[in-house]
C-alpha cells in the first residue's frame, strides 16, 4: 500500500491518462477529418 503513494506511481499513471487522452484526440480528429473528406466529396458531385 505504500508503493500507491508514490510519486513514481503517481507519475505513471498521469502518464497513462495523458497518452490515452492524445489516442482519444488521434481517433477523434481522425473521424472528424474522415467527416470533412465525405463532405467535401459530395459538395465536389454537387
Amino acid at each position: 500500500m505504500l508503493f500507491y503513494h508514490t510519486p513514481v506511481r503517481q507519475s505513471i499513471y498521469l502518464f497513462a491518462v495523458f497518452f490515452r487522452s492524445i489516442d482519444f484526440g488521434f481517433k477523434s480528429s481522425a473521424i472528424s477529418i474522415g467527416l470533412l473528406e465525405a463532405i467535401r466529396d459530395l459538395l465536389s458531385k454537387v
